[in-house]
């Protein structure tokens, strides 16, 4: 299941002088679930509330999960079987701004040794001696930052939608026996992004002084 978090930092409130306030952050991730390709869902986060301040920077990071998966099986009861050397799967993973420019494109390729199989061993589970089940797992991270006119686009504006896009392409080839040869592909992962601002003053104000007028009510006899 997708999950949305949303973490606010803690920072440090000083009363005097306001504008010596280092700022504040409020973080959103979301979750893709590990799962085959196919439709995987793109990446789902809220945008800035801009009654919180003025939006300084814009961080962006990702981690994702890739793997593949070789899957050969000989059926023939009396020929063993070879899966090729230049057998292999290439990927692409890739995360995008809402605005459809990358924020980081992951490739790859997964080239197994090759392998020789003996005639069915009377069980089609791709395992055992006449079967095999090759796997390749990769984590990708990446991280970027925006400052520009283009923060715009993420203040008051609803949902903010980072697609997601996993392709996987299999070459593969076997000689001899009788071979059922396929591949599988799995991506999962997450997207956090992080609001770099300076709270409205009005707002730092009243945190600064309540704990003075509490102080002072304190002090009467």
């Amino acid at each position: 299941m997708r999950s949305l978090r949303t973490v606010i930092a803690c920072a440090t409130l000083v009363a005097l002088p306001l504008a010596a306030h280092a700022g504040d952050s409020v973080s959103y991730t979301d979750t893709v679930a590990f799962q085959p390709f196919g439709a995987i869902p793109d990446f789902r986060v809220a945008s800035f509330d801009a009654s919180m301040g003025q939006l300084e920077s814009i961080e962006v990071s990702v981690d994702i999960l890739w793997k593949g998966e070789i899957v050969i099986e000989n059926t023939s009861p009396l020929e063993s079987a070879t899966l090729l050397p230049h057998s292999r799967l290439e990927y692409e993973l890739s995360v995008q701004w809402p605005d459809a420019s990358p924020i980081a494109t992951f490739t790859g390729a997964f080239n197994p040794d090759a392998l020789t199989l003996d005639p069915f061993d009377g069980v089609s589970d791709f395992d055992g001696d006449s079967g095999a089940t090759l796997t390749q797992q990769r984590a990708f991270t990446a991280s970027t930052t925006l400052n520009t006119e283009s923060m715009a686009a993420f203040i008051d504006a609803g949902e903010q939608l980072f697609a997601f896009s996993a392709v996987q392409v299999a070459l593969l080839s076997a000689q001899g026996g009788d071979v059922t040869l396929t591949s599988r592909a799995f991506a999962g992962g997450s997207l956090t992004i992080t609001y770099n601002y300076v709270p409205t003053p009005g707002t730092l104000a009243l945190i600064g002084v309540a704990p003075l007028a509490l102080r002072r009510r304190r002090s009467r006899p």
